[in-house]
């Protein structure tokens, strides 16, 4: 886990962000943000 945000108002305002590194050129990485254990965004770098 990357970062992680609660606001106090509930499960569903918890954003969580992930990131993997990955095997590629140097720094690439995948990351995911989830809000209320939903999928919200992604993004990636130097994977094939």
């Amino acid at each position: 886990m990357l970062s992680e945000v609660d606001i106090g108002i509930g499960n569903s305002y918890v954003t969580r962000i992930y990131m993997w590194e990955g095997n590629g050129f140097g720094g690439s990485n995948a990351n995911v943000t989830f809000q209320g254990g939903r999928v919200v965004g992604k993004a990636q770098i130097g994977l094939r």
